[in-house]
Protein backbone atom coordinates (compact mmCIF):
# COMPACT_ATOMS: atom_id res chain seq x y z
CA UNK A 1 0.00 0.00 0.00
CA UNK A 2 1.04 3.51 -0.54
CA UNK A 3 -0.43 6.19 1.13
CA UNK A 4 -1.09 9.47 -1.22
CA UNK A 5 -0.75 12.94 0.71
CA UNK A 6 -4.46 13.15 -0.19
CA UNK A 7 -7.29 11.26 -0.93
CA UNK A 8 -6.71 7.41 -1.77
CA UNK A 9 -3.65 5.69 -2.17
CA UNK A 10 -2.80 2.93 -4.26
CA UNK A 11 -2.10 -0.95 -3.90
CA UNK A 12 0.47 -1.86 -6.13
CA UNK A 13 1.37 -5.63 -7.03
CA UNK A 14 2.25 -7.76 -10.04
CA UNK A 15 -0.49 -9.75 -11.75
CA UNK A 16 0.92 -11.91 -14.35
CA UNK A 17 4.06 -10.23 -15.30
CA UNK A 18 2.40 -6.90 -15.26
CA UNK A 19 3.01 -4.36 -12.83
CA UNK A 20 -0.34 -2.71 -11.19
CA UNK A 21 -1.67 0.05 -9.02
CA UNK A 22 -4.81 0.24 -7.99
CA UNK A 23 -6.79 3.13 -6.54
CA UNK A 24 -7.81 2.29 -2.66
CA UNK A 25 -9.82 3.44 0.09
CA UNK A 26 -7.51 2.97 3.19
CA UNK A 27 -10.26 3.80 5.50
CA UNK A 28 -12.90 2.20 3.97
CA UNK A 29 -10.70 -0.70 3.26
CA UNK A 30 -12.36 -0.79 -0.48
CA UNK A 31 -10.46 -0.47 -4.13
CA UNK A 32 -11.15 2.83 -5.91
CA UNK A 33 -11.51 2.10 -9.76
CA UNK A 34 -10.00 0.10 -12.38
CA UNK A 35 -6.24 -1.04 -11.69
CA UNK A 36 -4.36 0.41 -14.09
CA UNK A 37 -1.05 -1.29 -16.20
CA UNK A 38 2.08 0.74 -15.01
CA UNK A 39 4.91 -2.04 -16.97
CA UNK A 40 5.20 -5.30 -18.12
CA UNK A 41 7.74 -7.92 -17.56
CA UNK A 42 8.17 -7.10 -14.04
CA UNK A 43 8.83 -10.12 -11.42
CA UNK A 44 7.10 -9.73 -7.88
CA UNK A 45 10.01 -8.18 -6.18
CA UNK A 46 11.79 -6.29 -8.89
CA UNK A 47 10.09 -3.09 -7.73
CA UNK A 48 9.19 -0.77 -4.41
CA UNK A 49 7.93 2.31 -3.73
CA UNK A 50 9.29 5.42 -1.26
CA UNK A 51 7.28 6.67 1.12
CA UNK A 52 7.01 9.91 -1.42
CA UNK A 53 5.51 7.59 -3.79
CA UNK A 54 8.21 7.13 -6.39
CA UNK A 55 8.19 3.75 -7.89
CA UNK A 56 11.02 2.04 -9.30
CA UNK A 57 11.02 -1.07 -11.09
CA UNK A 58 13.25 -3.68 -13.31
CA UNK A 59 12.27 -4.52 -16.86
CA UNK A 60 13.06 -6.56 -19.74
CA UNK A 61 14.99 -10.00 -19.65
CA UNK A 62 17.61 -10.56 -16.51
CA UNK A 63 20.57 -9.66 -18.16
CA UNK A 64 20.51 -5.82 -19.50
CA UNK A 65 17.94 -5.18 -17.88
CA UNK A 66 16.63 -1.65 -16.76
CA UNK A 67 15.87 -0.26 -13.92
CA UNK A 68 13.41 2.67 -13.61
CA UNK A 69 11.80 5.10 -11.54
CA UNK A 70 8.76 7.35 -11.91
CA UNK A 71 7.27 10.22 -9.75
CA UNK A 72 3.86 9.58 -8.56
CA UNK A 73 2.48 11.61 -11.56
CA UNK A 74 4.19 9.14 -13.87
CA UNK A 75 6.95 11.56 -14.76
CA UNK A 76 10.67 9.57 -14.89
CA UNK A 77 13.22 10.43 -12.69
CA UNK A 78 16.37 8.67 -12.98
CA UNK A 79 16.77 5.34 -15.76
CA UNK A 80 19.90 2.86 -14.94
CA UNK A 81 19.97 1.59 -18.60
CA UNK A 82 21.70 -1.68 -19.42
CA UNK A 83 22.30 -3.10 -15.56
CA UNK A 84 25.30 -5.83 -15.43
CA UNK A 85 24.31 -8.68 -14.60
CA UNK A 86 20.75 -9.76 -13.39
CA UNK A 87 18.94 -7.03 -10.72
CA UNK A 88 16.59 -8.22 -8.19
CA UNK A 89 15.18 -7.41 -5.17
CA UNK A 90 15.33 -3.75 -4.26
CA UNK A 91 14.29 -1.58 -1.58
CA UNK A 92 14.45 2.61 -1.80
CA UNK A 93 15.84 4.42 1.76
CA UNK A 94 13.80 6.26 3.62
CA UNK A 95 14.22 9.68 2.09
CA UNK A 96 13.78 8.12 -1.51
CA UNK A 97 17.16 9.15 -2.80
CA UNK A 98 18.85 5.69 -3.01
CA UNK A 99 17.77 2.51 -4.02
CA UNK A 100 19.21 -0.77 -2.88
CA UNK A 101 19.57 -3.53 -5.46
CA UNK A 102 20.50 -7.31 -5.22
CA UNK A 103 22.76 -7.48 -8.71
CA UNK A 104 23.53 -11.13 -9.95
CA UNK A 105 27.20 -10.45 -11.53
CA UNK A 106 28.86 -13.71 -12.34
CA UNK A 107 26.68 -15.89 -10.14
CA UNK A 108 27.76 -14.19 -7.47
CA UNK A 109 24.43 -11.53 -6.03
CA UNK A 110 25.82 -8.68 -4.18
CA UNK A 111 24.54 -5.56 -2.96
CA UNK A 112 24.37 -2.09 -5.11
CA UNK A 113 23.43 1.62 -3.95
CA UNK A 114 21.69 3.38 -6.94
CA UNK A 115 21.58 7.06 -6.57
CA UNK A 116 18.47 8.55 -8.10
CA UNK A 117 19.77 12.32 -7.81
CA UNK A 118 23.16 11.81 -8.81
CA UNK A 119 22.19 8.87 -11.34
CA UNK A 120 25.31 7.11 -9.90
CA UNK A 121 25.95 3.43 -8.83
CA UNK A 122 28.16 1.68 -5.96
CA UNK A 123 28.45 -1.74 -4.75
CA UNK A 124 27.91 -2.20 -1.07
CA UNK A 125 28.64 -5.82 -0.70
CA UNK A 126 31.57 -8.23 -1.93
CA UNK A 127 30.58 -11.29 -0.67
CA UNK A 128 27.07 -11.73 -1.22
CA UNK A 129 24.00 -10.09 -0.03
CA UNK A 130 20.55 -10.23 -0.79
CA UNK A 131 16.66 -8.82 -0.04
CA UNK A 132 17.84 -5.76 0.96
CA UNK A 133 15.75 -3.54 3.64
CA UNK A 134 16.59 0.11 5.29
CA UNK A 135 16.90 0.60 9.01
CA UNK A 136 14.35 3.58 9.50
CA UNK A 137 16.56 6.24 10.00
CA UNK A 138 18.75 5.16 6.40
CA UNK A 139 22.13 4.83 7.86
CA UNK A 140 22.07 1.07 7.48
CA UNK A 141 20.74 -2.07 5.53
CA UNK A 142 19.93 -4.92 6.74
CA UNK A 143 20.30 -8.25 4.38
CA UNK A 144 20.27 -11.79 3.88
CA UNK A 145 23.32 -14.01 2.82
CA UNK A 146 22.82 -17.97 2.37
CA UNK A 147 24.63 -18.09 6.49
CA UNK A 148 22.45 -16.02 8.17
CA UNK A 149 21.27 -11.89 8.15
CA UNK A 150 23.53 -8.70 8.50
CA UNK A 151 23.72 -5.63 9.06
CA UNK A 152 26.00 -3.01 7.18
CA UNK A 153 26.58 1.06 7.06
CA UNK A 154 24.66 2.23 4.05
CA UNK A 155 27.54 4.08 3.40
CA UNK A 156 29.69 1.32 2.88
CA UNK A 157 32.36 2.00 5.74
CA UNK A 158 33.42 -0.74 7.86
CA UNK A 159 32.48 -4.40 8.06
CA UNK A 160 29.27 -6.90 7.84
CA UNK A 161 27.59 -7.15 10.79
CA UNK A 162 25.62 -11.00 11.49
CA UNK A 163 23.24 -10.13 13.78
CA UNK A 164 21.02 -13.64 13.09
CA UNK A 165 23.30 -17.40 12.19
CA UNK A 166 21.49 -19.57 9.88
CA UNK A 167 22.70 -22.91 9.80
CA UNK A 168 23.17 -25.49 7.57
CA UNK A 169 21.34 -27.66 8.64
CA UNK A 170 18.44 -25.83 9.41
CA UNK A 171 18.16 -23.17 6.83
CA UNK A 172 14.86 -20.80 8.46
CA UNK A 173 15.71 -17.55 6.91
CA UNK A 174 14.88 -17.87 2.85
CA UNK A 175 14.34 -14.30 2.51
CA UNK A 176 13.68 -11.49 4.69
CA UNK A 177 10.90 -8.69 3.85
CA UNK A 178 10.28 -6.44 6.35
CA UNK A 179 12.00 -4.53 9.17
CA UNK A 180 9.91 -3.09 12.08
CA UNK A 181 10.13 0.66 13.07
CA UNK A 182 11.80 0.68 15.79
CA UNK A 183 14.70 -1.79 13.33
CA UNK A 184 13.93 -4.85 15.67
Amino acid sequence: YVPAKSGPGYLVYVRKGSLMAQGFNANSLQPMGDARLIAESVEPAEFTVSSEGTLAFRTGEAMGAELNSFTRAGAPVASFSKQAGNPGEMRFSPNGRLVAVAQTVNRVTDLYLHDIERKTTSRLTFNGGRFPLWTSDGTRIVFGKPDGVYLKSATGGGGEQRIFEDSKENRAIRNISHLSSDGQ
